[in-house]
């Protein structure tokens, strides 16, 4: 006998008839993609945990940063029939290197992006730099999400609220979103055995050189291993044309340029933060710029160098009911091409595993490669740290050493 107050199993199964039943349990081929989805992101994910470990225990002593840049200067001599490789002249160093014909300050870029088992997307990339630059993400016509950076700060394409728009992030200056320069990156990863050059390619009509690394944009740089590697098409302007990621044997993704625009035509209203957003889907970040007096306070100070020049500096803080202190940042710009440099002096950073470098008067610091943004970590202190940040790892190796650490 059934218990009181205990539903029968006939009104149970009426109950979960009448459920309305998901996309996914209506469509078992939806489950199904979904749950490979799952599971390619889940086989990521331990994927990049096992590379950082390794990348840990295999870390290797760095090469001195003069030797590094007189390799990257030994190979500017292009070879006469106009490719960008070259050879080292540099002992102890291996080549060849990838080498830059033509820096570009502007471009635009827009590719096709696959991932296994889910619909095609299009990201297009339009770059003025240093400052400022635009990222869209698109399914069809629909923007699904992105980035702007110009002259008041960085924004984010937000979905929230009954109107699409750019909502703020950030503000005060920041380097161009998206201005992916991998090329001195992955020359020292070249240098340290942990990328090579494999071949050559051509996209849209434009040759390019291939480079293999052990990690797609946005993870630590690692060596690269039979089932697990990155493969880049570098252009001799220095852009990605075609990038293509392995992860235990599979293509994780593919992503091939179908235009791409050197020195594209950009009007004042090229980088506008139009349309606005109705709702801001997270708080935005306040920039209050650095006086003078305080700038005087900050420790270590960054002494330019080689045409290295102060751009300005800013105190960031969430803002909302209750403030918090993000950082304090000095932004310095290279008259020697698109390149910056971040200072962002803040509370203890734990120090990620990279390479050693020197900072002067007994310091040193800690280089992560990452081919989106270089990381060079310093501990100042029981409770701080100065990171500086950028494309070039050669250039933050060298800023290092011209730190002040007087008081």
């Amino acid at each position: 006998m059934r218990p009181a107050g205990m539903p029968s199993q006939q009104s149970v199964t009426k109950a979960r008839r009448a459920r309305p039943r998901t996309a996914y349990q209506a469509h078992p081929t939806r489950r199904r993609k979904a749950e490979r989805r799952a599971e390619q992101r889940a086989l990521r994910r331990d994927q990049r945990e096992r590379e950082r470990r390794k990348a840990r225990r295999a870390a290797r002593q760095r090469r001195a940063a003069r030797h590094i840049a007189g390799a990257l200067l030994g190979v500017a001599g292009l070879l006469a029939s106009g490719a960008i490789l070259g050879g080292s002249t540099v002992p102890g160093l291996s080549g060849p290197f990838l080498a830059i014909k033509s820096p570009l300050k502007s471009y635009e870029v827009t590719y096709k992006t696959v991932y296994p088992g889910a619909p095609e997307v299009i990201e297009e990339d339009l770059v003025d730099e240093p400052f400022k630059g635009i990222y869209l993400v698109k399914r069809g016509r629909r923007i699904e999400g992105g980035y702007l950076s110009n002259d008041q700060g960085l924004w984010s394409w937000s979905l929230t609220g009954k109107a699409p728009g750019w909502s703020p992030i950030q503000a005060g200056l920041v380097p161009a979103t998206q201005a992916l320069q991998p090329v001195p990156t992955l020359n020292l990863a070249i240098s340290r055995n942990e990328a090579a050059i494999v071949g050559q390619s051509t996209v849209l009509g434009h040759h390019c050189t291939i480079v293999e690394t052990g990690a797609p944009p946005g993870d630590p740089v690692t060596a690269p291993t039979p089932g697990n590697y990155a493969s880049y098409c570098i252009s001799k302007s220095g852009i990605v044309l075609y990038q293509r990621w392995m992860l235990q044997g599979k293509v994780a993704q593919t992503k091939t340029a179908i235009s791409y625009t050197t020195h594209p035509h950009i009007s004042p209203s090229t980088f506008a933060a139009l349309p606005r957003a109705s709702e801001s889907s997270s708080p935005a970040v306040k920039a209050v710029a650095l006086s003078a007096t305080a700038r005087s306070k900050m420790w270590p100070k960054l002494r330019p160098f080689d045409g290295l020049y102060y751009v300005g500096g800013w105190v960031r803080e969430v803002s909302g009911p209750s403030p918090a202190l993000v950082s304090t940042d000095e932004l310095f710009a290279s008259q020697r091409g698109p390149r910056l440099i971040e200072v962002k002096y803040e509370g203890y950073r734990s120090t990620p595993p990279g390479i050693s470098v020197g900072a002067g008067r007994g310091h040193s610091g800690s280089l992560q490669l990452e081919l989106m943004l270089d990381q060079l970590t310093i501990a100042t202190g029981p409770q701080s740290s100065v990171v500086l940040e950028g494309t070039d790892p050669n250039l933050l190796e060298k800023a290092a050493l011209h730190l002040s650490w007087k008081r």
